[in-house]
């Protein structure tokens, strides 16, 4: 019994299954009977062995805690490592002892995070007077937690968030900006969470620069690691599947033809 009692809906359901989907979504907290919702996700995650991939509690409120249900429900159904949550909002307005409570649980039942800066940045906070909370989770806590969080994001050019295109550089900039990560060890941290972790999240395997692993990979013309983040490069290759899927290059000119000369003899010499 997946406790769905609508059979035209779980028609639909069974036949998105057949189409060989490879994950369950859903955004419980936003449903009239949370638990009841909770409860059919995780009742057809286990039908379907399939993992789960929540929008949780994506709030100013702090009472909104929908993700203390979701762990010990991944607990107590073996499903820990299948379940990645995002948004997390109402953390932010939690109390430490609170966050430290839920952090110990997302641990316990090995929850992945995804945090989402750019709409949670401009859609959180809109009721406030005075001081504005922003909505972003609290990733540095998170981290501490040994919570694996990834930054993403989840809308582009629509009306949850009007901006964006599609760019884990520009959300990767926006999450060192709203969670204050500007140490040198900040910065490549923030590249794992757009490589590394969320590909560990979607449990894909052979993943990285090692022998025997596919070939997938973003060519950056930039020096350094704190260079990516000064220049956010527009010129960029990307190999995936054994063929280039995107090539774009630009070139820069001073107005200056000396400055234009100097500055093309300096990239000869540091490249």
């Amino acid at each position: 019994n997946l406790d769905i009692d609508d059979m035209h809906k779980m028609n639909k359901i069974e036949r998105v299954f057949a189409l060989e989907i490879d994950a369950i979504g859903g955004c419980p907290h936003l449903a009239r009977n949370p638990e009841k919702e909770i409860d059919a996700l995780f009742s057809l995650a286990q039908a379907y062995n399939k993992p789960l991939d929540l929008h949780v509690d994506e709030s100013d409120d702090p009472s909104v805690d929908t993700i203390i249900n979701i762990a010990h429900r991944t607990i107590e159904l073996d499903m820990e490592g299948k379940v990645v949550v995002g948004h997390l909002c109402s953390l932010a307005g939690m109390t430490d002892a609170k966050v430290k409570e839920i952090l110990n649980l997302l641990k316990q039942a090995k929850i992945g995070v995804v945090t989402l800066p750019a709409s949670n940045l401009y859609l959180q906070g809109r009721e406030d007077k005075g001081i504005v909370r922003r909505g972003v989770t609290r990733i540095r806590d998170i981290q501490k937690a040994a919570v694996p969080i990834a930054t993403a994001s989840d809308n582009v050019n629509d009306p949850f968030h009007p901006f964006g295109k599609a760019d884990l550089l520009q959300v990767g900039l926006l999450t060192a900006y709203a969670a204050h990560m500007g140490s040198p060890d900040d910065q490549r941290q923030l590249l794992r969470m757009i490589t590394s972790i969320p590909a560990r999240l979607i449990g894909k395997e052979k993943y990285g620069v090692e022998e025997g692993n596919e070939a997938n990979f973003v060519l950056l013309n930039v020096q350094s690691v704190q260079e990516i983040w000064t220049e956010l490069p527009e010129t960029r290759f990307v190999f995936n599947k054994h063929r280039w899927l995107s090539v774009k290059e630009t070139h820069q000119r001073l107005a200056d033809t000396n400055l234009t000369n100097l500055w093309q003899e300096n990239q000869i010499l540091i490249g």
